[in-house]
């Protein structure tokens, strides 16, 4: 017996990372998969292909596989046309098929998921590494990045072995010390390739600058230095010699602020810590910029000032001056950014101010060199404060509430609540709030003007509004100038039963005919303002009538249609009036009695038999006068008329026919 083992993906779906400027050829990713039959056999001989490519722009074509090792890699084509700004992602459907290139075999799909990347592969800036660094070795001096998840990183080694190495993550380290005595530079080619050992792209140059360090002293050439005289040499020899000294500048002036005077507290404020002038004369003198009055509502990123500092050193490396806040920036309301080479520093707002909270801020500033001082300690001179005042700015109050919503039913009483709208005004010093409302449009609500509670003036009626009313609210302060601030109330009105149905349309037209001819009726239609749970469906009944009952007939045809018909197969020729009870689907239900008075019936294929012609065009039937405009004979039944032409006109009695071809003057006019 033969076992047959289909071959499977080692995943449903693969995925991979795609670096802009992968060269054509070099695979990324690869897609894995087995088959359990003998390797050595046809039948765990399997292919790779791709079927699918989503989205297919910029080209159909943007990948190919190898067939044998499942290899993903871009097509020369795909190379020149990939743009992640036109396809960031791609999706291929691959195929994998046992039984190597003969046309059987099974077949197993697999998802592969392509993320497009700008490329991380750009050369690194130089490292400056000092020489005899004191660290725990091996030591990150960089890091380099290629875009997959695919990606093994060496070094070519144009340096002493093993001095520099690089790990899988790309990070670059130095192994041991460095003496720029005796290499000052080093260049390392940095190299990324595939799983299959094929480059992704060009090598990285990196340079590694060794800094030089004091590590060395002044050595003679040589040891001994024998000179011979013989004696009575002529003059000119000297037994004195000359040293030329270089004074050389050491940081030893730190830097200082220009003007100082004592710095006084004006109240309430947040920053250094209260002392009275004497105590500052003793203590600290100060260089003090402002006070600067800002506007508790002055936009973020605003320049406050900027504050200088001098450094007496020549050397312009030990000039370099950093400014930082010491006290009275403590929620970092302010930003300092310090500009070491002119010794200057700009103070900006960088948060909100609010008058509410704080006053006042003093901030101590501080200057220092980045080098540091030699023999000397820095003091109140290289210390200054900055002073700011805040300005209080009339507030709009809030709404502890941007919209308000409440439900009631259309019944509510007169005078009922619906709810309290409250506000904050975040000023410190304000009058009271006043609360007032706007687009009440039906004039329904008021509003108590101090203590903001809403009610109900005049009835409610939902089907004006449809279901939801919707006012504006306003509270205002009492400042100069005032402002305000508005929100919303949102009233849901529950429909109440409050409308009785009643018909829709003119029915002062409509007739039948008599006798009763097969299914003619009236239809009439009814509608009921409430909502569907107080209206719809409608019930349509005859009046508790016998007479009434026997007479007609209504059939229901939907929620707010019905058919009223005759009854008998006969009814005198006359205007019925039928009176029909609406009722709603409520709780409780409203019913309507509604009487239809305006029907109108012809009546065709009487007993009359005959008439006496008086002339052409006028006949005569017990004394009433028939009008037949073509007649011939003198003698014509009514049976030959057609009904359905007739109408019945309360203010002549007259039957016309539409045709125009008779008329019936029951008057005898």
């Amino acid at each position: 017996m033969k076992t047959i083992t289909c071959q499977s993906f080692l995943e449903d779906t693969f995925s991979g990372i795609l670096s802009k400027g992968t060269k054509p050829g070099t695979s990324f990713m690869h897609v894995n998969a087995i088959d359990l039959d003998d390797p050595s056999t046809p039948n765990a001989d399997l292919q790779y292909k791709i079927l699918t490519q989503l989205p297919s722009q910029p080209s159909e074509n943007m990948f190919q596989i190898d067939s044998r090792t499942g290899a993903i890699s871009l097509s020369a084509e795909g190379s020149s046309l990939l743009d992640s700004s036109q396809a960031s992602s791609y999706k291929l459907a691959v195929q994998v098929k046992d039984l190597g290139n003969q046309s059987l075999g099974y077949r197993t799909l697999a998802n592969v998921e392509i993320a497009v990347v700008e490329s991380t592969w750009i050369t690194p800036s130089p490292v400056l590494l000092q020489e005899h660094l004191n660290v725990t070795y091996p030591k990150i001096i960089t890091k380099v990045s290629w875009n997959s998840r695919e990606v093994r990183y060496y070094l070519k080694e144009n340096f002493p072995q093993g001095l520099f190495s690089i790990d899988l993550e790309g990070n670059i380290y130095v192994t041991q010390e460095v003496d720029r005595e005796s290499q000052a530079e080093y260049e390392l080619q940095i190299f990324a390739e595939n799983k299959d050992g094929m480059l992704y792209d060009n090598p990285l140059q990196l340079l590694v600058t060794v800094m030089d360090e004091n590590d060395n002293g002044p050595v003679f050439s040589q040891e001994i230095y024998r000179v011979e005289l013989e004696e009575n040499t002529a003059k000119g020899l000297s037994s004195t010699c000359t040293v030329l000294i270089d004074v050389v500048d050491v940081t030893d002036s730190p830097p200082v602020f220009s003007q100082t005077k004592p710095l006084r507290r004006a109240g309430s404020s947040r920053g250094a810590p209260f002392h009275s002038e004497s105590q500052y004369c003793k203590q600290q003198i100060f260089k003090t910029y402002g006070p600067f009055s800002l506007p508790e509502d002055m936009e973020v990123g605003t320049l406050i000032t900027t504050i200088t500092a001098t450094d007496e050193d020549k050397e312009m490396k030990f000039k370099f001056t950093q400014f930082s806040v010491e006290s009275g920036n403590e929620d970092e309301t302010f930003k300092i950014l310090s500009n070491p080479q002119n010794g200057t520093a700009t103070i900006w707002l960088d948060k909100e101010l609010d008058y509410e909270t704080v006053q006042e801020y003093i901030l101590i500033v501080s200057a220092r060199n980045d080098e540091e001082v030699v023999g000397k300690e820095q003091d109140a001179s290289s210390t200054a404060t900055v002073h700011v005042l805040v300005k209080d700015v009339n507030e709009a109050p809030v709404l502890t509430q941007r919209r308000y919503e409440v439900t009631i039913p259309e019944s509510v009483e007169l005078r009922t609540v619906l709810l309290t709208v409250q506000a904050t005004d975040p000023d410190i010093y304000t009058p009271s709030l006043s609360y007032s409302l706007r687009n009440d449009t039906m004039n329904w609500l008021s509003i108590d003007e101090h203590s903001g509670e809403v009610r109900v003036m005049r009835a409610l009626d939902r089907e004006r509004v449809q279901d939801v009313y919707t006012v504006q609210v306003i509270a205002q302060d009492r400042g100069s100038p005032s402002v305000l601030v508005t929100g919303e109330i949102a009233i849901h009105i529950l429909d109440v039963n409050d409308n009785s149905p009643f018909l829709a349309g003119d029915y002062s037209k409509s007739y039948l005919c008599t006798p009763q001819r097969e299914k003619q009726s009236i239809t009439i239609s009814a509608f009921d303002s409430d909502a569907a749970g107080n209206s719809i469906p409608l019930s349509f009944a005859l009046a508790d009538n016998p007479m009434l009952q026997r007479n007609w007939r209504i059939n229901v045809i939907n929620d707010t249609h019905a058919q009223l018909s005759m009854g008998i197969s006969w009814l005198e020729p006359k205007v019925y009036p039928v009176t029909i009870i609406l009722k709603d689907s409520g709780t409780p239900s409203k019913a309507q009695h509604i009487q239809l008075s305006d029907l109108a019936f012809a009546f065709v294929k009487t007993s009359v038999t005959s008439a006496e012609k008086v002339h052409d065009n006028l006949l005569v039937y017990h004394g009433r006068r028939v009008h037949a405009r073509g007649w011939k004979d003198g003698r014509k039944t009514y049976s030959d008329f057609c009904c359905e032409h007739y109408r019945w006109y309360l203010g002549n009695y007259r039957i016309l026919c539409a045709h125009n071809h008779c008329s019936f003057d029951p008057s005898g006019s």
